[in-house]
């Protein structure tokens, strides 16, 4: 066959004599091999069949080997690259990418996955691989995909290759690419930086703040969630925009329909058009620059017909602005060039009769003006506006928006100007700065509504730093002499990053998708002030930063005295500094019960510092002088840990997580906050009372003693009294509460002398006598009634955006504490309760935004809810909604509570009279123990 195969070759198309004589044909080669593989097919069919034929339990391992063989062949039809390593990180990872490519496609298993990719490792690549392999083999390391890519990108893409394609994406700009190409840019960075890109928005304010400054403005006006939609938005304008480019430089190629000549004109010059006017021929076109004045007459008015071919019809009437003149011509609509003057399309501003006389000459019927040529050669012009005032022609300062902030690590006076079209900087400003401008690749013609005068900038400096607060911008600063501000932002700046102006208040809102809103006061100052740490204030002072020093005089207060507080002093010997023996015994102790079959539970001790276990040391022997531990010999052992104090010192803790797991849990009932603020009624004056370490004051049982044995670097020890950490000991210390005052709750002497036979003792310095409110779980207490706790609230008016379900539901359960307090509570918080549900997809809208700030601002101007007395009758409010029921619980005219709740999803379909009956059926069930 490879004989006739080549004297056919030959035949077919044969080249010069002697030429390719030895060379096979190519066609009859790959007949051979097409015909070698069906051979060797049938063959191994039929051994198959025979095996199969006398071993049936085969057939499942040769139809695994028949899958594999033909998944490989499926993945050998995509001509997979190979991959022979190397220290080229851009080849490592286009390869992998084309991999990744191939694999979407054919849908494999993650094992499958790396046995074909390796198969396509060659050379150096091969050798790393049987490494990795006999490893992974050694390690038990499981074969995924995750585990693949992490031992290949630290061959291959090192974390230095990383960070230079993470400072890539975040200078990532679309600047000459299109929008579909710098897409595709940002989606092949992004994954090495993602922490900037870790939600929706986020990423979506990222691509937007890549995108060319033109795209951005226009983008600014829609709402964009998703990253497709600000691609599809983007492509779209960017299309609208390539047609109207088009459209205009087709206009402005055509040849122009009249032309200009000087009064006498040659032979061999085309004809001269003209449009007939008062006082002579006026110019109608500009050779080379134009069809300014095409189908229209000269500047005078129209008196019979037009010569030269021009058109007798009338005047178009501009759909843009409404004026005398085609839509094409328009000045206003900003596509067409014009006199940047006096704003005529008529004319350019060499041929402006409002222009100087010196320097340029006016046209004239019959004579020739000169085209016009600037310094720069022809460089267009763009045009730009400054409506800005100095402070002279102000006389309110408060009558702008200014304020300070760090540009180049330098204080900057700045001036926030929506009538600015464009941001610039004082060259004064950036004389001491060693940064370089960049030359515009057109000169920007700068003009103010005030004065006809013009000033032209061509100097930029580029993606400048602005610093407000802790926040940095960017803002591209233009070069222009300025008086009285260093800096002007503005609308390219605030269309950037979504501002929203209040012009009354003076403040400025800049609401950047995906990162908290800034607010900005009149003096240019964040509105809400966080603390920070030494080194941040370090980095901003560096950063040009303004600080001052403010220095706190402490004045020392008077200590307050047992001997000096009424009733309290009669019983000075409650309140000891330290408690030095046992307890003594009472009818009360502390109770282990078990489940049935326990088994004692012991734990090896826990790693500590070297400083905890000096902390260690020390309070064991403490514990074994007082007699609150003993040593043992159970079989019962815990760990032991530390737990930090408020006073920042260490509380010594067990783990008792392995006896509590087998305890039988005490079913005293606690107090709930709403009983005890029930019990305040008519109350004007308080106390409070901090036994002092009161779990240290219950003795425990002493058959239950063993259990509480805890194993520490120092020896085996076990507690006489009852220690934190156990599962009922709230109840048991609620339980002694509850019987050493009974029915002296009311009665300070009378508390302190119940204290006092039982042998209970108070920490004087955390007690407090006589107040005319206290602070009592979150919640202040007075005369006057319940309000909200300042200092805790301030922990919900500090959170910042929520960036996940668990984030929402941490925040709304800290503001679901206070809902009393806050009217239509569940209407308020509806669409932050509608991220947390399993079957919604997180995405922040500006209703989550809205009703996170509603929530954060009706907290800190929560009112002051009367306390109830059993005497008056009560009054409730109830109110139905599509979205939700609420009630208002009033007494003598004051509000007592407020409760809401959203409606069920078999409520939303109840008529309007159901749901106000609905309504108050919730308050009745809301309310039973009042009304």
């Amino acid at each position: 066959m490879e004989s006739g195969g080549r004297g056919r070759g030959r035949g077919r198309g044969r080249g010069p004599e002697g030429e390719n004589e030895n060379e096979p044909d190519q066609v009859a080669t790959a007949i051979q091999r097409m015909a070698d593989l069906l051979e060797r097919m049938v063959n191994q069919q039929g051994q198959g069949q025979g095996q199969n034929a006398g071993n049936p339990g085969g057939n499942a391992e040769n139809n695994n080997h028949d899958r594999k063989d033909r998944a490989l062949e499926r993945f050998q039809k995509f001509a997979p690259p190979t991959f022979v390593g190397g220290p080229n990180p851009d080849i490592a990872e286009g390869w992998l990418d084309q991999m990744l490519d191939i694999f979407a496609a054919l849908g494999y298993t993650e094992e499958r996955q790396i046995s074909f990719v390796t198969f396509q490792f060659e050379g150096a690549a091969r050798a790393w691989w049987n490494v990795i392999k006999t490893k992974w083999e050694r390690e038990q390391t499981p074969w995924t995909w995750v585990n693949f890519t992490r031992e290949f990108n630290e061959k291959y893409l090192p974390p230095i290759v990383q960070e230079r394609r993470e400072d890539e994406f975040i200078r990532l700009r679309q600047g000459a690419l299109s929008v579909a190409e710098y897409e595709t840019q940002f989606t092949k960075l992004s994954r090495f930086a993602p922490d900037l890109v870790l939600t929706e928005q986020r990423r979506v304010r990222r691509f937007i703040q890549g995108l060319n400054v033109e795209l951005q403005e226009a983008l600014a006006a829609v709402q964009v969630d998703t990253i497709s939609q600000a691609l599809e938005k983007a492509q779209r304008i960017e299309a609208a925009r390539g047609q109207v480019k088009a459209f205009h430089e087709r206009k402005r190629r055509q040849p122009s329909s009249s032309t200009y000549t000087s009064g006498q004109s040659s032979k061999n010059e085309p004809p001269t058009k003209l449009g007939r006017g008062v006082g002579g021929s006026q110019p109608i076109g500009t050779p080379g620059r134009g069809n300014f004045g095409r189908g229209q007459a000269g500047r005078g008015p129209q008196r019979g017909g037009q010569r030269g071919g021009q058109s007798s019809g009338p005047r178009s009437t501009c759909n843009f602005c409404g004026g005398n003149h085609p839509f094409d011509n328009c000045w206003k609509q900003g596509s067409v060039r014009k006199c940047f003057r006096c704003g005529s399309t008529e004319h350019l501003i060499a041929q402006c009769p409002k222009a100087p006389q010196e320097g340029t000459s006016t046209p004239q019927a019959g004579g020739t003006t000169p085209k016009p040529i600037n310094a720069e050669g022809n460089r267009p012009k763009v045009p730009a506006r400054v409506y800005a005032m100095g402070h002279q022609e102000v006389t309110d300062p408060s009558a702008v928006i200014e304020g300070t902030h760090s540009l180049f690590r330098r204080t900057a006076n700045v001036l926030i100007d929506p009538g600015t079209t464009h941001s610039f900087v004082n060259p004064t400003f950036m004389a001491h700065i060693d940064v370089k401008a960049e030359k515009l690749p057109y000169d920007l013609e700068i003009k103010t509504p005030i004065t006809n005068k013009s000033l032209l900038a061509n100097m930029v400096y580029k993606e400048s730093e602005v610093w407000v607060g802790e926040q940095k911008l960017l803002v591209d600063l233009i070069e222009l002499a300025l008086k009285g501000y260093d800096v002007i932002l503005g609308m390219d700046w605030l269309a950037r990053y979504y501002a929203h102006l209040d012009c009354r208040t003076k403040t400025v809102d800049l609401h950047i998708p995906g990162e908290p809103t800034l607010h900005l006061d009149v003096r240019g100052k964040l509105t809400s002030a966080t603390l920070i740490s030494g080194i941040r204030a370090r980095k901003l002072l560096s950063k040009g930063a303004r600080g001052y020093l403010a220095v706190l005089i402490n004045t020392p207060q008077e200590q307050l005295k047992v001997e000096n507080v009424p009733v309290v002093c009669d019983f000075s010997k409650l309140f000891p500094e330290e408690l030095t023996s046992l307890p003594p015994e009472r009818d009360i102790e502390f109770k282990i019960e078990l489940h049935p079959g326990a088994e004692p539970i012991s734990k090896t001790p826990y790693r500590m510092a070297p400083a905890e276990l000096k902390e260690l040391k020390i309070q064991l022997q403490e514990l074994l002088d007082r007699g609150f531990i003993q040593e043992s010999e159970s079989p019962w052992g815990a760990p032991v840990l530390f737990v930090k104090k408020k006073d920042g010192g260490l509380r010594i803790c067990i783990d008792y997580r392995g006896l509590n797991n087998l305890t039988i849990k005490n079913k005293y009932p606690l107090p709930h906050i709403d009983a005890l603020f029930d019990q305040l009624q008519g109350a004007v004056v308080y106390s409070k009372l901090d036994l002092r370490q009161g779990y240290y004051q219950l003795r425990i049982r002493k058959e239950d003693i063993p259990k509480t044995a805890f194993n520490s670097r120092y020896g085996h020890f076990e507690f006489a009294v009852m220690p934190f950490g156990l599962t009922n000991a709230p109840a048991a210390f609620m339980d002694l509460m509850h019987r050493t005052r009974e029915d002296h709750e009311q009665h300070l002497r009378l508390v302190l002398q119940t204290l006092k036979d039982h042998q209970l003792y108070a920490k004087f310095s955390k007690c407090e006598f006589w107040l005319e409110e206290v602070s009592f779980l979150g919640h202040v207490i007075s005369k006057d009634g319940i309000a909200v706790d300042p200092a805790k609230v301030r922990a919900v008016t500090e959170w910042k955006r929520p960036e996940s379900p668990t984030e929402v539901r941490s925040f709304l359960g800290l503001a679901g504490y206070y809902r009393h307090f806050i009217k239509n509570f569940s209407k308020i918080a509806g669409p932050l309760t509608d991220l947390t549900r399993i079957h919604n997809q997180f995405v922040w809208t500006p209703k989550c935004e809205g009703s996170f700030r509603e929530l954060k601002g009706l907290l800190t101007s929560a009112p002051i809810l009367t306390l109830p007395n059993g005497k008056d009758s009560f009054v409730v409010y109830t109110d139905a909604s599509k979205m939700g029921i609420g009630c208002v619980l009033i007494q003598n005219g004051q509000v007592i509570a407020y409760a809401s709740r959203k409606l069920k999803p078999h409520e939303q379909n109840y008529p309007t009279h159901d749901l106000e009956l609905a309504a108050v059926v919730f308050a009745l069930q809301k309310w039973r123990h009042y009304l």
